[in-house]
């Protein structure tokens, strides 16, 4: 696929959007390839999007990212190293399962009708009122963050939604989670740039498509961290619902055409 400036603009600024909003980035991609015949693009650009969204998280959260490093918050630090284990385990036992499910639209709707559940249900049954993460606590969070690399399963809704389930607060579990997504995504992206080329792919577009997704990935943690802070995180999980009903009819209806 030709990576054009214009093109470029279009995909960062839609992985910024569904990498941190939680509606799954992938349920997104999987049901926009299948249902308007969208391509992915060439890897070594995915792997530049991935970097802008990973500054975006830096820049929201530079404060505890520079506290993580200089020591000086021991206890985020033990639990993202905690949490980090089961993601890595678990995402890669479920690879294959992965690449299987991105080529049925039925079982990422299903998955999409997943998020949206446990979105709704952890707005209405929260009973957070920790302000820190245990280790056992950081675990769960973990296994939920590797249990996210199924298409249609956000990574960000069910990391927070774990965690407010579990009794943390939702402001806690939301900085957790994104911290806890630095690792997911350096460990990522070194896995596509092993296999990734950057042949063909003009500098304006790189600049452009990673800049995109700092910028719309800086701006849809703010409008997370925002819809939590007003209690209103349970739309997204009627957006998620209302996505997976229209791709899983669009898929019928093509289906019989």
């Amino acid at each position: 696929m030709t990576v054009n400036p214009l093109k470029a603009a279009v995909l960062g600024l839609v992985q910024g959007l569904t990498e941190f909003l939680p509606i799954s980035s992938s349920g997104h991609l999987a049901l926009a390839q299948h249902l308007l015949g969208f391509k992915e693009p060439q890897l070594f650009f995915d792997v530049m999007l991935h970097l802008g969204t990973l500054i975006a998280v830096l820049a929201v959260f530079h404060r505890d990212v520079a506290d993580l490093l200089r020591g000086r918050d021991m206890r985020t630090l033990i639990g993202i190293a905690i949490g980090t284990v089961p993601t890595a385990i678990i995402g890669v036992g479920l690879k294959g399962a992965v690449e299987a499910a991105m080529t049925n639209v039925y079982l990422v709707a299903g998955m999409l009708a997943v998020t949206g559940i446990v979105l709704i249900t952890s707005s209405k049954l929260s009973r957070g009122s920790e302000g820190k993460v245990s280790p056992l606590k950081a675990l769960g969070i973990g296994v939920a963050q590797g249990l996210a690399v199924m298409p249609g399963i956000s990574r960000s809704g069910l990391t927070i939604s774990t965690g407010m389930l579990i009794g943390i607060r939702s402001d806690e579990a939301a900085r957790f989670s994104f911290l806890l997504a630095i690792p997911a995504i350096l460990g990522a992206s070194a896995l596509e740039m092993r296999d990734a080329t950057a042949s063909g792919l003009p500098l304006s577009s790189l600049l452009i498509g990673t800049s995109a997704a700092f910028i719309s990935g800086y701006a849809a943690i703010k409008l997370l961290l925002s819809s939590l802070r007003r209690g209103k995180f349970q739309l997204f999980g009627y957006y998620c619902l209302c996505v997976a009903l229209v791709a899983a009819l669009a898929k019928l209806l093509l289906h019989r055409l």
